[in-house]
């Protein structure tokens, strides 16, 4: 796979959320023309938050990042990952994205909220 490598020194967002009782904060490195090209979800904290959601949304961090760098736009990984249902979910502090079905379901939409094709 052919990727496209961030440079050493980069610009990034950083995005706190809350999902119900959980806290989730997130980074997002991006490319010199302000696109998104890697994903950190640097901390999950909440009572119903164990090691197996903790790792397996840094794995699914890794994978979003390696399409990002491999060409994929938001809308596309929109398309596959948007409205995923699985715990935790529920309403957010978020005033555009009201409700989300899943961790992965609310940061792919606030991506596409912030990067994707308007």
């Amino acid at each position: 796979m052919n990727r496209k490598r961030l440079p050493t020194t980069r610009e990034s967002v950083t995005h706190k959320v809350t999902i119900g009782t959980m806290k989730v904060y997130i980074s997002v490195g991006l490319y010199e023309n302000g696109q998104p090209g890697e994903l950190f979800i640097h901390n999950i904290e909440g009572p119903e938050v164990g090691a197996g959601i903790k790792g397996m949304a840094d794995q699914w961090a890794i994978a979003i990042s390696m399409l990002l760098q491999a060409s994929y736009t938001i809308d596309e990984l929109e398309k596959k990952f948007a409205h995923a249902r699985y715990e935790p979910n529920g309403f957010t502090d978020n005033h555009k994205i009201r409700n989300c079905k899943s961790i992965t379901d609310y940061i792919i939409r606030w991506m596409k909220e912030r990067w994707g094709t308007k």
